[in-house]
């Protein structure tokens, strides 16, 4: 208990040193009480020559200036403008379309054989948007390009000789 009592003591007086040194070095001090001033010197006296004042800088140093306000920043010249080839069209495959809730249909589409995504009018999946979905069909456009795909089997001419 006394070495608890002792310890604030000790800090109490610190505290009391550290604000009576504040007062008597800063709070109390004025400024304008140090201060002389001197009588201005004849111009003549001020004049100085040539040889005593030039440049800090050379003109290599200034030149070479990264912060100068001569040096702006040039945009790169464009590469020769190379023709790119056309973009590849994806391979759409229509994997089925179901009537929802709502009573809007929903056409299940894969790309590039990936896993098919259910889509329906107006949605937009990498670069394709949906334009219509219909109980047999979608249509797609992809690059300005309209894609049908349909749900209907390929019809084909039966042959002649396996009918004889």
């Amino acid at each position: 208990m006394i070495r608890k009592i002792f310890l604030l003591t000790a800090v109490f007086f610190l505290f009391v040193y550290a604000c009576w040194n504040f007062y008597t070095k800063a709070a109390a001090l004025d400024p304008l009480s140090e201060v002389t001033v001197s009588p201005q010197a004849p111009k003549a006296a001020q004049a100085r020559t040539g040889a005593e004042y030039r440049p800090a800088w050379s003109r290599d140093i200034i030149e070479k200036n990264l912060f100068s306000p001569s040096r702006t920043y040039a945009p790169p010249k464009p590469a020769a403008a190379a023709a790119l080839p056309p973009e590849k069209r994806p391979e759409f495959a229509l994997k089925g379309i179901v009537l929802d809730a709502f009573g809007d249909y929903v056409a299940y589409v894969s790309i590039d054989k990936a896993k098919p995504v259910a889509v329906r009018k107006g949605d937009k999946i990498e670069k394709t948007e949906i334009v219509d979905v219909s109980a047999r069909q979608a249509v797609l456009k992809w690059n300005g390009e309209v894609i049908d795909l349909s749900m209907e089997r390929i019809k084909t001419i039966d042959n002649a000789k396996a009918a004889k």
